[in-house]
């Protein structure tokens, strides 16, 4: 995250405001009927990144459609580029560029990377010479020209996200909407896919409007409000809502470690306790000699306490739960006595044909401990688990 530098963003206060949202509710109908968004008021000036920020179910799917068209708003008033976009669908449509939630959900499977991106220039009726310098850019960008030839179906989940964006930028929108871009998309492409974002907005002064439930991603927008059950909680810069934590956030390695997660849960001088390997963070309230205090008090032995970094995570997490952190605590169980090997992968190989899937890996999962595999799309870690799970035979190897 640290890598991308971000585009300076117009936020004068004095600039009007490009996206306008004042006093919107959407509510879906039924039995009883639900209500998505609730009375939201807020401005997006021209030339930000802004992000709405939260869980599934927060909401904000309905803003962006509802921003962009593509529903309309039960009540308020919302204006883009000074049109109303349930009235005047028309003449925003070549102002802004929308790319829905879902892994190239705007794309045909069928047909190929250059079929995709002509269907969408014939589309949007670009004249030829206008298509041809974008087409080149937007190529440059993606890195996608050498595969031109390959059907959508057949593209990684990265990949499928950055044709998508072509179609959606082809014909360089001002304002862009991005419905959670980066779900199920690999740590690499993400990188790719908001370097993309920067370079639009740092070059040609556009404005990003996206939505995503990944706290890392929000610290890359200009301004952000984080949404809860259909409201916004709060909105500002990522360092503004930073400063809304009282206390330090603090690590500890400590040892046994599910028993200072219980432990600090239930003192008061720590706040929002969370795993992190064999350690744990939490906020503190009081000194840290106080908390090791307490611990060592209690039966646990812990290591130096470190600096941990206050993220949008943590704020999100205390504003919205201040009551259930107890019960809604990631779990690790307590280690085994004794390592014992419950899961063993001796120079495993999956192949598929010619191609290699998974290439002589070897490793050992103990008892009560959480493993990761971690690594981009294609890297081989779902046909590792289905071959672990009984699903797919290994070509070579144990397990």
């Amino acid at each position: 995250m640290d890598e991308i530098k971000l585009a300076k963003a117009n936020t004068d206060e004095k600039t009007p405001a490009i996206v306008s949202v004042k006093n919107v509710s959407k509510i879906y109908k039924g039995k009883p009927p639900t209500t998505a968004v609730s009375d939201l008021s807020l401005d997006i000036l021209q030339g930000e990144i802004f992000g709405f920020i939260g869980p599934d179910g927060a909401g904000k799917t309905s803003i962006i459609q509802m921003m962009t068209g593509v529903a309309d708003a039960t009540r308020g008033a919302i204006s883009v580029a000074g049109f109303d976009p349930s009235t005047h669908s028309d003449e925003i449509k070549d102002i802004i560029g929308y790319m829905p939630q879902g892994i190239g959900l705007n794309l045909y499977d069928s047909l190929s990377v250059e079929e995709n991106i002509k269907f969408f220039k014939d589309l949007r009726q670009i004249p030829e010479d206008v298509f041809t310098a974008n087409r080149k850019k937007m190529l440059h960008m993606t890195r996608l020209e050498p595969f031109l030839n390959r059907q959508a179906k057949n593209l990684s989940g990265g990949m499928r996200q950055k044709l998508s964006l072509i179609c959606t930028l082809v014909h360089l929108p001002g304002i862009i909407f991005l419905d959670e871009p980066t779900t199920g998309v690999d740590p690499r492409s993400r990188q790719e896919f908001w370097q993309i974002i920067v370079d639009l907005v740092e070059e040609r002064h556009v404005t990003v409007i996206l939505s995503t439930s990944y706290m890392d991603e929000a610290s890359r927008c200009h301004r952000v409000a984080l949404m809860h059950e259909g409201k916004i909680i709060s909105q500002g810069t990522p360092k503004e809502l930073k400063t809304l934590l009282e206390g330090r956030m603090i690590s500890f390695a400590v040892e046994p470690q599910y028993k200072a997660l219980t432990l600090l849960q239930k003192f008061p001088g720590a706040q929002d306790p969370q795993l992190l390997g064999q350690r744990v963070k939490a906020r503190l309230l009081t000194s840290e000699a106080g908390v090791r205090g307490y611990l060592e008090n209690e039966g646990v032995r812990c290591g130096e306490p470190e600096e941990a970094r206050t993220s949008l995570e943590d704020v999100f997490v205390q504003l919205t739960s201040k009551d259930k952190l107890s019960a809604s605590m990631p779990f690790a169980g307590k280690a085994a006595p004794a390592r014992q090997s419950v899961v063993s992968c001796e120079n495993v190989t999956i192949q598929f044909g010619s191609f290699k899937a998974v290439d002589d890996i070897t490793c050992d999962i103990y008892s009560g401990e959480v493993f990761g595999l971690l690594g981009p799309n294609g890297a081989g870690k779902t046909t590792l688990i289905k071959s672990m799970c009984g699903l797919l035979p290994p070509s070579a190897g144990k397990i």
